[in-house]
């Protein structure tokens, strides 16, 4: 975003086309070809207005967007959000009609290319990539470094506890702490197998350059990711603020971890995301570059590099337990839970009127739809259940990092949190009755309550239930 009307460049010099559009849910880019511009130049250049083409039938559109998108990557962009549930419901109803892609062959996604391409090199790097497990479910990866079973992984995975790790073709083992370091954000594995396991060497990544090819293997035929370099010995301030709520909320969060500050990363645009930390980066000559730890959005991704790594293998392996710097203690990523979800509401409503009929699927097609009224219906407050403009807000953000309970971050000033007294670090655990383990429970919560009412909250602080009385504010 932001690169349209840039050039897009062929390998020897020369203007190919004119970038236009781009689809994020599989980074697939799009130009207008030189080809078509050419024949144009001479009138433009005269101060002659080319008319562009006119908007089609919507339906050829969507028909041509089933055949860029694979299924899975369709669930991803409709399965998590209420503009993108809306915008499946789309999709599914032109399914089977005359155009609509089925059985017509799909172009590569960027990723599916390259890592094709690159599908020999993981063959031959990736036996020593192990996933990390919690509770029999992968959380991360993590790589061998020493035959007798030692393994790197991400910090933040290791501090959960109660780990295993599966090695491909061995079995699953029960993993212990070695040692961690939270100012590199890694920690070292120990497992028992029984037998000598295959090992990466740390390798260096001081020879790296911006545009060098990097590779996040995994145990499978396919690589994870596969990118460029984008910047060595990157530093990350700790003033960063990372907003969370992707286009406006109505794609969910792009930020699949919280960025915390880093004295020294390398920088790839590999697609890093959640599930993937801790897994190794290794270079196109099949060397062991990094350790995965963090990514900003998709396609910026961070790294620790082998040398800040092996600096401190031997202290890990002799139990070093070194924590974050005070500085480094939290992650600076909070979750916005309240007025910042409008337009999440508004899609919802929007979908809510898809399913009810009150929209008429023909015209919208067709680009007939009044979208004035549409508008006025969807932004006039008369949604109920306390959506739109004047329904409820409690005002505090939540730590995203936290999958199995809410936990404040932050409370907005002013806010019927803050008038209640409720404080950072408070465990949410009920709102009105209702138990609150997820920040959709606690959405959900609220939703079912009116700017006004009193609500009987009981959260956790400092080890003690407390039960707080919240008038809800008002959007």
């Amino acid at each position: 975003a932001g690169n349209s009307g840039g050039p897009l460049v062929g390998m020897d010099g020369k203007l190919l086309g004119i970038n236009g559009a781009i689809l994020l849910v599989n980074e697939n880019a799009y130009a207008v070809p030189i080809d078509e511009i050419k024949p144009e130049l001479p009138r433009l250049s005269s101060g002659f207005n080319v008319q562009g083409r006119k908007m089609g039938d919507f339906r050829e559109a969507m028909a041509d967007l089933q055949r860029e998108i694979n299924p899975e990557d369709l669930e991803k962009m409709y399965g998590k959000s209420a503009f993108g549930k809306m915008f499946g419901m789309l999709f599914k109803s032109l399914q089977g009609r005359e155009g609509g892609g089925a059985g017509q062959p799909r172009p590569p996604t960027r990723n599916e290319f390259i890592s094709a391409y690159f599908s020999e090199l993981n063959a031959r790097i990736s036996r020593c990539v192990v996933e990390v497990l919690k509770g029999g479910e992968r959380t991360g990866y993590g790589v061998v470094v020493d035959p007798e079973g030692y393994v790197l992984t991400n910090y933040r995975l290791a501090v959960q506890g109660g780990l295993g790790v599966k090695v491909a073709g061995v079995g699953t083992f029960e993993a212990s702490v070695a040692g961690f370091h939270g100012g590199l954000d890694v920690a070292l594995l120990k497992v028992e197998t029984g037998r000598r396991l295959e090992a990466a060497d740390l390798g260096s990544a001081a020879s790296l350059r911006p545009g060098d090819w990097v590779i996040t293997p995994s145990p499978g035929g396919l690589p994870l990711a596969v990118g460029v370099v984008s910047a060595t010995g990157r530093k990350i301030s700790g003033d960063r603020k990372i907003p969370t709520m992707g286009l406006f909320g109505m794609f969910g969060t792009p930020n699949e971890s919280p960025l915390r500050p880093y004295d020294r990363v390398l920088q790839h645009d590999s697609r890093i995301t959640a599930g993937m930390f801790g897994s190794p980066l290794f270079d196109s000559g099949g060397a062991l570059v990094g350790i995965n730890v963090a990514n900003f959005y998709p396609g910026s991704s961070y790294a620790v590099t082998a040398e800040e790594v092996s600096a401190v293998v031997g202290d890990l392996k002799r139990g070093l337990r070194a924590d974050p710097p005070a500085s480094y203690g939290a992650d600076v990523q909070p979750s916005p839970a309240g007025g910042g979800d409008m337009l999440k509401d508004m899609f919802e409503n929007l979908k809510k009127m898809f399913e009810k009929g009150d929209l008429d699927l023909e015209k919208i097609l067709k680009g007939e739809f009044d979208m004035e009224k549409l508008l006025e219906k969807l932004l006039g407050g008369g949604q109920g259940g306390g959506q739109g403009e004047g329904g409820p807000f409690l005002g505090v953000n939540v730590d995203n990092t936290e999958t199995e309970r809410v936990v404040v971050s932050a409370v907005v000033e002013n806010s019927a949190a803050e008038k209640a007294g409720l404080r950072q670090g408070d465990v949410i655990l009920k709102v009105g009755g209702t138990d609150v383990k997820t920040f959709e429970d606690l959405r959900t919560a609220i939703s079912r309550t009116k700017a006004g009412d009193k609500v009987m909250m009981v959260v956790l602080r400092g080890g003690t239930r407390m039960n707080i009385e919240v008038v809800m504010g008002r959007r």
